[in-house]
């Protein structure tokens, strides 16, 4: 059987895990971009858990000129310079590879993809099978019977079939084809007047560029014709600037690139130190017992955590003595999935010491090994939330008592449950999301499971891991009594645990204390009264405006034809734009993926500041239209 290697170009995947996030990047609290950092490695993984290769090298570009900037100074001219947040990121990153034990390769005056080409050659000589991780178009030149293109965005593997359906055109003619029809990424000029379904038809029918120049003479096209007469040395240039060289000499051999061990400390240290808490976790439950690590993410572990279920109501009683005992504890609310306006409690649990909680759930009818819903002895349905209203009135003294401090995490919410069963006016003293939003408010989310890793170095078991995924996935009222309980038990655990840590962060800034205390926590109630209250709306009012904007939109419209001098409906953008565009032609902007000219507000906006009446008209239309629909008729 064959070996398998894996060739990553390395940029490619850089650029594409920078850019992913667009308009919302990750961000440190210290203020370091990590989004490249964090879609690197967090695709890395995926691939190696995916296919489990044995061989891989992360193959990089250097800075230096390569042969095509000598052979055409223009080469790559038009290419932006490389974002500073993006280049800040790369020592770093350089740095955690080298933690992953992969190899990486790299040499000046050639490209990835030159170094990819050789080592693919070198490989099937060696009886390997190459994978080359990217989506670079140029690569899929490259493809053989032992060479394959795996596209990162869809997991896809390319072979000549493959790359033939996709392009239109075998492995062997992709160098042609982007010789004729240009790269502008990489500024390769390619042919004037030759597009890429020209370049493919004229390949189709003629398989390669030299044959298809001793042919030029048959073409009918005239246009074309005259251009590829015209700009042979372009065409010759441009072949030249794209194919992949596959003989470089490279000093490494094969059997280097054969995957080790990662170097787990340092990773989790990397992770950790940027708040990519997923990947630390990745990489904690990789490491497993097989190695000590300092600061080691820790998991639930029964030898370690003392997690109590309740299982009647003088169990109930007893714990509510203990909690009157206590000056704190830690509440956290088990529902069922959806808006907590009809959201079902499955379940409670407390904490008010350090690795300790106590669980309650909503019947008392179910044993611990049973999951929710099972047929009692007498074979009736037990409910899962038969007991709830009872158990609630016992606790109710103690969530609305003054004497003790209640800590949880996302209130307005827990509370807002609550409520629903009656049990209202509950004291807060500290909202672990609320402190987190303050502390790291860089951060675009607040989940608990993050921040149990980012301060305490603790993985809380995801709700996924609970109720699976995809076609398996259960709901929560659905799971055993006795994983609710150690999964619920956790996160009072953790969000009593965690109010230690956040509070004495708070302190640090006398500012953000007593903006928590004095402003975040009073609010909280007020937004939450004013959630389910709602806001008085006055119908009639609301009936009238949307009457009288109504006959706007009429009388608008008719002016919108007359101005046009036809019929034709206004809401329609397909038929604004032929009557703005072909009818009347004014000056237009691109044609979008309909196949029509853009009638957005930022052409109308420029057809209005040139004087088009017309334009003006359609702005106030969709204006007023909006409102209607939206925000009138909607309320």
């Amino acid at each position: 059987m064959s070996k398998k290697i894996f060739l990553i170009d390395g940029f490619a995947l850089i650029y594409r895990a920078f850019f992913a996030f667009g308009t919302r990047p990750l961000i440190t609290p210290e203020g370091q971009n990590v989004s490249a950092l964090y879609g690197f490695f967090n695709s890395l993984f995926a691939l190696l858990d995916r296919e489990k290769p044995e061989y891989m090298a992360i193959v990089l570009d250097t800075s230096a000129p390569t042969f095509r900037h000598i052979m055409y100074k223009e080469y790559k001219a038009t290419r932006q310079k490389m974002p500073d947040d993006l280049r800040s990121q790369l020592p770093i990153l350089f740095d955690i590879i080298k933690a992953t034990n992969i190899k990486t390769v790299s040499q000046d005056g050639f490209e990835a993809d030159d170094l990819i080409g050789t080592l693919s050659v070198r490989a099937k000589k060696e009886d390997f099978d190459t994978y080359i991780y990217s989506s670079d178009k140029d690569l899929a030149q490259l493809v053989n019977d032992r060479v394959f293109l795996y596209e990162p965005k869809t997991n896809e593997v390319f072979d000549r079939e493959a790359v033939k359906e996709k392009f239109g055109l075998f492995p062997e003619q992709i160098a042609d084809y982007l010789a004729l029809m240009g790269d502008a990424s990489d500024n390769v000029p390619g042919v004037p007047k030759v597009g890429k379904k020209t370049a493919v038809a004229l390949l189709q029918e003629w398989t390669s560029l030299d044959r298809l120049y001793e042919n030029v003479e048959f073409l009918t096209k005239k246009a074309v014709k005259k251009s590829l007469i015209e700009n042979r040395e372009l065409a010759d240039l441009s072949k030249r600037l794209v194919v992949i060289d596959k003989e470089i000499e490279i000093d490494i051999a094969l059997e280097e690139f054969q995957l080790g061990t990662f170097d787990y400390a340092a990773l989790i240290g990397y992770f950790n130190k940027y708040n990519m808490t997923r990947l630390t976790k990745y990489v904690s439950d990789k490491a497993g017992n097989t190695v000590e690590i300092a600061n080691a993410i820790k998991s639930y572990s029964s030898d370690q955590k003392k997690y109590i279920t309740i299982k009647s109501f003088p169990e109930l009683k007893e714990l509510v003595k203990i909690l009157n005992e206590q000056k704190a504890f830690a509440l956290y609310v088990e529902c069922t999935t959806g808006h907590y306006f009809d959201s079902k409690i499955v379940g409670l649990s407390f904490s008010f010491e350090n690795d300790r909680a106590y669980f309650i759930p909503s019947s008392f009818e179910r044993t611990v090994g049973e999951s929710n819903g099972q047929m009692d002895l007498f074979g009736g349905s037990v409910t899962f939330d038969s007991d709830i209203q009872q158990i609630l009135e016992i606790l109710s003294p103690v969530l609305k008592g003054d004497k003790i401090d209640l800590y949880g995490y996302d209130l307005k919410r827990s509370i807002s449950i609550l409520n629903n069963y009656g049990v209202k006016d509950i004291s807060i003293a500290f909202d672990t999301l609320l402190a987190d939003y303050l502390i790291r408010s860089a951060r675009s989310t607040h989940q608990l499971e993050n921040m149990a890793l980012n301060f305490l170095d603790y993985a809380v078991k995801e709700e996924k891991e609970l109720l699976g995924s995809g076609r398996n996935k259960i709901r929560i009222e659905e799971v055993e009594i006795s994983l609710l309980a150690i999964y619920a038990s956790e996160k009072a655990d953790v969000i009593y645990q965690l109010t230690n840590k956040l509070s004495e962060e708070l302190k640090k800034d006398d500012k953000l204390n007593k903006l928590f205390y004095e402003i975040e926590i009073p609010l909280l109630t007020v937004l939450k009264k004013m959630e389910l209250e709602g806001v008085k709306v006055n119908n009639e009012e609301l009936l009238m405006m949307s009457k009288e904007i109504g006959l706007f939109l009429e009388k608008q419209s008719e002016k919108i034809q007359e101005l046009a001098g036809s019929k034709f409906n206004v809401d329609s953008p397909k038929q604004l734009s032929e009557v703005l565009f072909e009818k009347m032609e004014l000056a237009h902007g691109k044609k979008g993926k309909s196949g029509v000219y853009s009638t957005d507000s930022k052409v109308l906006e420029k057809l209005k500041s040139s004087g088009e009446e017309i334009a003006a008209a359609v702005l106030e239309y969709r204006e007023k239209s909006k409102l209607k629909n939206t925000y009138v008729d909607g309320l």
